[in-house]
């Protein structure tokens, strides 16, 4: 189960995980509707002022990483 010490900023997300580079996290957050991301739940979006047209980026680690495993699965 996820905690809140595990929902990350995207910056630090790639600080403490340095095998992503926040470019290729960005590209799967991109294309979240078509590779599951979105339905993993790992992605979490705030927009800062209703009008904002983006948002900070949240990323809940436990459930990337799972949802990273599902990949490997997939692509076996």
């Amino acid at each position: 189960m996820s905690t809140e010490t595990n929902i990350l900023r995207l910056p630090l997300f790639v600080q403490r995980h340095p095998q992503f580079t926040a470019d290729s996290i960005r590209w799967q957050i991109h294309n979240s509707g078509h590779n599951g991301l979105a339905k993993s739940g790992a992605i979490i979006r705030l927009k800062n002022r209703p009008n904002a047209k983006r948002g900070t980026i949240y990323i809940d680690a436990d459930r990337y990483f799972g949802w990273l495993r599902g990949q490997a699965e997939v692509a076996a």
